[in-house]
């Protein structure tokens, strides 16, 4: 390719990232659309197929509607509908769809979504009914729950979505590193075109259209033969609408004539994410033109949201099996050496353990490096300028723990010769005084890669005013012979390479938790466990809380507090390792409020007692329930009123008394709900126990029995306050707004949630750092007045940070999701520990501790 081709190559590439593709000013012509101001008073937009949509032959409807009231075109019960749809919160980030309304006498199916300056109606005539698709879901549920591999989950997924749309072709396409793709699964009709296996350039998928389906999950093309609708504006002097959400958005030309190329007519486009990042696409292509009906797209949407968590789960088993394996080997290996070694030792083991390190990674040569200087090397590894090269390379990207590279000529090294037979490297860290680098590598192997088409084609649109991409117009098989290139490093490699370092760190006694491999398959199993008891718990609750509420927002908030309830049990036996919950504890914690009082309202009398941790979500939801009800209708709803709980010996195991008195006068309920189900129902039919309710007219009183095998006598566990942190005293005279604030969270989600309950405090100055590196990098730039970290944070701790922030006097806490009890050494025993979901009054408190 000739200089100058190249570069308007280059400029047709970028003029095809920046096309507007989310505003085009036209939509495909199987729907309709009206557009009005964000509070829905006037209509703005229409596409001028309204007419023809609703059987009228001419546009006047289309014309005569612009700049009308909206009530005075729609319905009354679909404008009531749709105001209402535009308060929810999730309005501005996906499509709603109200259902079905007649429209001037037209049935027609509606959705609407709101953009920062419009509200957007969508319009479809109604064609099949939602009973014809649900199988999918069904088969779905089953295929998700029996599948163990990605692979599997894939091959069976295109398939259902192939017997449930009817399209001629449905593909898995799988995003490389590189931006390529790959087919990855398939299944097609008879005489369709196969490609599996191809690769497609990341040309033919540009940034701006990946980040499009990452937001809207779904994305439909009828006909691309058919002509679009274009929109008319009421102002034509305003910008094209965004259609970013719009389903019946219009495409792009170059997309239409790349399908067109392909034989395609009609398409659609689901979505894989994993981890909220699109990991590929299902691309489902038809020889003819299909519309794809509301009823069928909805339940495809459903199916995208169950695969995509289901695929995520599936790929972190098969990471946590090759660590696993990874970890069986390495374990062997170092058991005894790392027992009988010193610290100073530590680097020599590694040194020696070169050999089956590079049978693990299936590498040819490794070289160890510190403080510029390569210490040692085994097997074939290049010059030690290159070595150190790709120890740099991996400096430049230190927001990751391990950087690979499948050419060296990546590197801009032009002397092949420094290279010998390597080809390409993986690289990671061992954090230290002096950090020492570990490069494997990988020799030359020639490979053959099958693109669909050539992708070094380069064809721009002839007579164009400036460089414009022409479409491919071949998709037939074509072989690329690769040189210079190693075998690719999978996500297998790395996460071996991962377990390796998690393993090497634990060896160097760097002030990491040397406890963390021993432990972590048993901790791996038992969250399993727990988390899937919990999430089943969480589900009945839910279905359970929606059968016996009335309103929205009465769901809202009996579920939220049913489900705190759980969280704050589930802190008592996790947080600190018990196995047997003290009673007195479990009750103060859902009464706290009422025994805080100046003059308590509740009474708590019995022995220490201590309950089995499995039946303790069970109890503290039936007191939960009794403490909820107590408070809006019995004796805690009033100041006079108070509630005593007594337990004893009772037949061999404890009689609990719940008694209510100076409330309101009690009359029996009318009617069962839910909360009086679970208490009555929860402890006999579970656990074998005896649960009786009684409607006094003085107070509700409720009485239990607890056989001997749910309690333990004179277990006094129980939370334990945490300590604030030992820190030398610094200056805490700032205004808060002028307090610097960091925290290092690997979590963005829950970073930003911090950082929001932070500036409620009245924090305003916050930083976040994800990892150890990036946290250090901000502490040498700024000076910081209280931090908050996380103590996991992936495949690192906070404790170097820690220690580093006690030798400097700055005051910082722990948070974290997991049992951290026995994680913390002895240096920092005395640092406060904020457990995950962040409580917005605890850390407040906190915070006000911090720096008092």
């Amino acid at each position: 390719m000739s200089a100058d081709l190249a570069q308007q190559w280059e400029i047709a590439l970028t003029t095809c990232a920046q096309e507007p593709i989310h505003s085009p000013g036209v939509i495909q012509s199987f729907g309709a659309l009206l557009a009005t101001d964000r509070a829905l008073e006037y209509i703005t937009h229409v596409s001028d197929n309204l007419s023809n949509l609703l059987g009228h032959e001419t546009d006047e409807i289309s014309a005569d509607v612009l700049g009308q009231l909206l009530d005075t075109i729609l319905p009354d019960t679909l404008v009531h509908d749709l105001n209402n749809a535009c308060g929810l919160s999730t309005i501005t980030t996906q499509r709603h769809r109200l259902g079905i309304y007649e429209i001037h006498g037209c049935w027609l199916d509606v959705s609407v979504h709101c953009s920062s300056t419009h509200t957007l109606i969508e319009l479809e005539p109604v064609t099949e009914n939602l009973d014809t698709h649900t199988p999918l879901l069904m088969r779905a549920q089953l295929m998700l729950e029996k599948t163990s591999s990605s692979e599997q989950l894939l091959a069976l997924a295109v398939k259902e979505l192939r017997n449930t749309t009817g399209f001629d072709r449905v593909m898995a396409y799988r995003f490389l590193p590189d931006g390529s793709g790959e087919v990855v699964a398939e299944a097609s009709s008879p005489g369709a075109q196969s490609y599996l296996g191809l690769r497609y350039p990341a040309s033919d998928i540009p940034d701006t259209t990946r980040r499009l389906f990452w937001k809207t999950g779904v994305r439909v093309v009828a006909d691309v033969h058919a002509p679009m609708a274009p929109i008319l504006a009421l102002d034509k002097t305003e910008a094209d609408l965004d259609l970013s959400l719009a389903l019946i958005r219009g495409s792009s030309l170059i997309h239409g004539e790349y399908l067109k190329n392909m034989g395609v007519t009609a398409s659609m486009a689901i979505a894989i994410t994993v981890q909220g990042q699109l990991w590929g696409l299902f691309a489902l292509h038809h020889r003819q033109s299909k519309v794809i009906p509301p009823d069928l797209r909805t339940v495809v949407e459903l199916f995208r949201q169950l695969f995509s968590l289901q695929f995520q789960q599936i790929l972190a088993e098969e990471r946590f099996r090759d660590r696993k394996q990874a970890a069986s080997i390495l374990d062997k290996l170092f058991s005894i050496q790392a027992d009988q070694a010193t610290p100073k030792d530590w680097i020599k083991i590694i040194i020696q353990a070169s050999q089956p390190f590079c049978q693990l990674l299936s590498a040819h040569g490794v070289a160890f490096i510190s403080e510029q200087q390569v210490l040692a090397s085994y097997g074939n590894s290049p010059s030690t300028s290159t070595v150190l090269a790709l120890a740099n390379h991996h400096n430049d990207h230190g927001q990751t723990d391990i950087t690979t590279i499948e050419c060296l000529q990546d590197l801009d090294m032009p002397d092949v010769k420094t290279w010998g037979s390597s080809a390409g490297g993986l690289c990671f860290t061992i954090p230290s005084d002096a950090p020492l680098y570990l490069i494997f590598f990988r020799n030359e192997i020639l490979s053959d890669i099958r693109w669909a088409g050539n992708p070094e084609s380069k064809e721009l649109v002839e007579d164009s005013p400036k460089p414009k991409l022409r479409p491919r117009r071949s998709f037939e098989e074509y072989k690329q012979i690769v040189k210079d290139h190693c075998a690719p490093w999978t996500p297998s490699d790395l996460n071996i390479a991962l377990e390796i370092r998690t393993e090497l760190i634990r060896l160097a006694r760097i002030k990491i938790q040397d406890f963390q491999q021993r432990q972590q398959n048993l901790l791996v199993a038992e969250l399993n466990h727990r988390v899937k008891n919990i999430l089943a718990l969480i589900r009945s609750i839910a279905r359970q809380t929606e059968m016996s509420t009335n309103s929205l927002e009465e769901y809202t908030t009996t579920l939220k507090s049913r489900i705190a309830a759980l969280s704050a049990a589930h802190d008592l036996v996790t947080g600190y390792g018990l196995e047997w919950p003290n009673l007195r504890n479990l009750l103060a914690i859902e009464l706290r409020p009422y025994l805080s009082d100046i003059v308590p309202r509740v009474t708590l009398t019995g022995p220490v007692i201590g309950l089995k941790a499995n039946f303790v979500p069970t109890f503290v939801l039936v007191i939960h329930e009794l403490t909820s009800n107590a408070a809006k209708y019995g004796a805690l709803s009033v100041t006079s009123g108070n509630v005593t709980v007594q337990w004893y010996e009772h037949y061999g195991g404890i009689k609990l008394i719940w008694q209510e008195s100076g409330g309101p006068t009690v009359t029996p309920p009318q009617r069962r709900g839910f909360g009086r189900d679970l208490i009555e129902r929860a402890i006999p039919y579970e656990f074998e126990g005896e649960a009786t309710i009684h409607f006094l007219s003085s107070g509700i009183r409720a009485e239990f029995w607890l056989p001997n095998n749910l309690i333990r006598w004179g277990q006094a566990g129980g939370t334990k306050p945490s300590p604030l942190a030992n820190v030398p005293e610094t200056d805490r005279l700032k205004p808060m707004e002028q307090i610097q604030v960091l925290v290092v969270e690997d979590s963005l989600l829950v970073a930003m949630e911090m950082e929001s309950i932070l500036k409620k405090i009245g924090l305003e100055s916050i930083t976040s750092a994800p990892s150890v590196a990036r946290a250090f990098k901000y502490l040498r730039q700024e000076s910081y007045q209280l931090c908050l970290l996380d103590i996991d944070l992936k495949q690192e701790t906070s404790f170097e940070i820690a220690d580093f922030l006690m030798k400097q006097g700055v005051p910082f806490a722990f948070t974290t999701g997991y049992n951290s009890k026995h994680a913390l050494p002895n240096s920092l025993e005395s640092v406060p520990l904020l457990k995950k979901p962040i409580d917005e009054s605890k850390l407040e408190k906190l915070v006000s501790d911090l720096l008092s």
